[in-house]
């Protein structure tokens, strides 16, 4: 037990500087995969947020505003009830519902209401 301690403290010396912390006594394994998923994920959420609020900046602010309420609309003949959303608050295959009707009425040039 005692080599064991020993050899920990090597360890610890040329660690130390290195800029590694003391904790690390060389029995551990560093896991860059780990680190590689998370940097991974961080541009993945990165890229999200910049295309959230590339979309988010092409609809008019009065249609943002009514991000939330109820209201009725026309459906056939009928009027119905329903609720106004963001995009970004429904789920992945709801939103690129949204985002193909989005890209319909830019492409036709149309005012989006």
């Amino acid at each position: 037990m005692d080599d064991k301690k020993i050899k920990v403290e090597e360890m610890r010396e040329p660690a130390e500087s290195l800029g590694v912390a003391a904790e690390t006594t060389g029995d551990e394994k560093i896991d860059y995969e780990d680190d590689r998923r998370h940097l991974a994920l961080e541009e993945k959420r990165r890229l999200f947020e910049e295309e959230k609020d590339a979309i988010l900046s092409e609809v008019p602010d009065e249609v943002k505003a009514r991000f939330g309420t109820i209201c009725f609309a026309k459906w056939g003949k009928q009027f119905l009830p329903v609720l106004v959303m963001n995009p970004y608050w429904v789920p992945p295959h709801a939103r690129k519902y949204w985002l193909d009707m989005f890209e319909n009425v830019r492409y036709l040039r149309r005012v989006l209401s």
